[in-house]
């Protein structure tokens, strides 16, 4: 039998970038998140959404990228965004705005051109306790052999006027 010692091991290297790349969108939470809840989603309160929402182009390519937002089983929100080249320090944005306005439980996905939208890739305002939430869009090719999409969101300062006790 061989034994294998855990110095002849060697584990690939990954990059910061190209591990978050791999989290699957649905998953994927920025800008002062904290803890999901356990309740069911029928359960929770619905959200705000604070925008606009900045979607970013880090790949060295033109993308042309859809998002939507659908509130229960309605669309609320539809845009396509053709975004340049991103630059290699800071991307390429684009800036999505006419939000809707009132609370909801909503389901943001965001695709690439030439693929299809998949729900399960988005981030939905029932996965969190937020009063308010702010969107976010990365198109990203670190590590991949195609560009990825991912919709990020996070909790957001709620304007007065939406604030809950």
């Amino acid at each position: 039998m061989t034994r294998t010692r855990k110095s002849d091991v060697v584990a690939p290297r990954i990059s910061r970038r190209a591990l978050v790349a791999s989290i699957p969108p649905a998953l994927v939470a920025v800008a002062g998140c904290s803890a999901l809840s356990l309740q069911s989603s029928e359960s929770r309160n619905a959200a705000r959404i604070v925008g606009p929402i900045v979607a970013k182009n880090d790949t060295e390519e033109a993308r042309t990228v859809h998002l939507r937002i659908d509130d229960a089983d309605e669309v609320v929100y539809e845009r396509t965004a053709e975004m340049p080249p991103g630059d290699p320090r800071d991307g390429s944005e684009h800036v999505f705005d006419g939000l809707p306005r009132g609370p909801g439980r909503y389901l943001a996905t965001a695709w690439l051109e030439g693929r299809d939208r998949n729900p399960e890739h988005g981030f939905s305002t029932t996965d969190v306790e937020y009063d308010c939430v702010q969107f976010g869009v990365v198109v990203e090719q670190r590590g991949t052999p195609e560009p990825t999409v991912a919709v990020t969101a996070g909790r957001a300062e709620c304007p007065d006027e939406t604030a809950r006790s």
